[in-house]
């Protein structure tokens, strides 16, 4: 029916979704979200990492007929210690936040992330977590993900990118075509 009328079905799935085992049907294309490793829901770290991508590409390509789509996340959080807050923030934001606060971003080795902290002097100068994705993290990630034999990859939250960022997609997606 949807393809009758010019239409694709997409499905997302959760990196918790069951695929261990599974045959999902043709037809549709299936999105896995390889992101929220860390986030609201626990403690500062990356969105993602190398083991998750891994093990998520891997079951992708067990379950999915045809071509799997991982989706990655740009941007990141801000964790506040104490307070028990957690916010999203871009990647321009993240790097507004490392200027303000004169520090130097650190990049995480098995994850590509660029993480720091700084004290916020407006908020009872209380430690501020930021784990964030810039270019090189993108890059790596896709990296491993071409090395597990994905090709596919969507993006999610395209704004607040730097130029940087928005330079790799578009150099990226020209090697694509």
């Amino acid at each position: 029916m949807l393809q009758e009328r010019g239409k694709k079905l997409r499905i997302v799935l959760e990196p918790r979704a069951p695929l261990t085992g599974q045959k999902l049907p043709e037809g549709p294309d299936y999105v896995m979200m390889a992101y929220n490793l860390h986030g609201y829901h626990n403690g500062p770290g990356p969105k993602a990492n190398e083991v998750l991508l891994r093990r998520l590409a891997a079951s992708m390509n067990s379950a999915v007929q045809g071509e799997p789509i991982i989706a990655l996340a740009t941007g990141g959080f801000d964790w506040e210690d104490g307070a028990g807050t957690v916010r999203a923030v871009t990647e321009q934001e993240a790097v507004r936040l490392a200027e303000e606060h004169q520090v130097t971003p650190r990049r995480d080795p098995s994850s590509g992330v660029r993480y720091f902290t700084y004290i916020d002097a407006d908020a009872a100068n209380r430690l501020h977590t930021v784990w964030y994705a810039d270019a090189e993290t993108l890059r790596q990630w896709m990296d491993i993900l071409r090395e597990e034999g994905v090709e596919r990859i969507a993006l999610w939250r395209l704004g607040g990118l730097t130029p940087s960022s928005l330079h790799f997609i578009h150099e990226r997606a020209a090697a694509e075509q």
